[in-house]
């Protein structure tokens, strides 16, 4: 038994190794488990070109541009004129907002018919004299 433990005591320590002799010297900078072809640079391989983008430099803004054209314009119109059919969907509220101002836009108001001249009647007597050409 004393002959194991002093085996033991004659080691530096359990954790640490001894060098081994069989290794190459490792390039500054490589790891140890990384392959000796990539340990140095070699500017002639192909690998190290770098790659020529074919598209035009002008592309480059134009797509910033359009990013901020395109997708505003793709969710006014899913808002307020893509069908969903003719059942209540979470952008009637929008739609019906819209309708009221476009209605407000084109539409008179009493002060304005006032000034023009232009009472309710002419729409109706505009409607039945049509329907009156068209029974003639």
């Amino acid at each position: 038994m004393s002959s194991a433990l002093g085996h033991l005591r004659s080691q530096r320590s359990l954790l640490s190794r001894a060098p081994s002799r069989n290794r190459a010297p490792l390039a500054r900078g490589a790891h140890r488990d990384a392959p000796s072809k990539i340990r140095e640079p070699r500017p002639w391989a192909v690998e190290n070109v770098p790659p020529v983008d074919p598209r035009p430099a002008w592309f480059f803004p134009i797509n910033r541009i359009s990013n901020y054209v395109v997708i505003p314009a793709t969710l006014l119109y899913a808002v307020f004129f893509a069908d969903f059919g003719e059942k209540e969907h979470v952008f009637m509220p929008a739609r019906r907002w819209l309708d009221a101002q476009k209605a407000a836009f084109f539409d008179l108001s009493e002060a304005e018919r006032e000034i023009a001249g232009v009472t309710e009647d002419v729409n109706n007597s505009s409607m039945e004299g049509a329907e009156a050409r068209r029974d003639r």
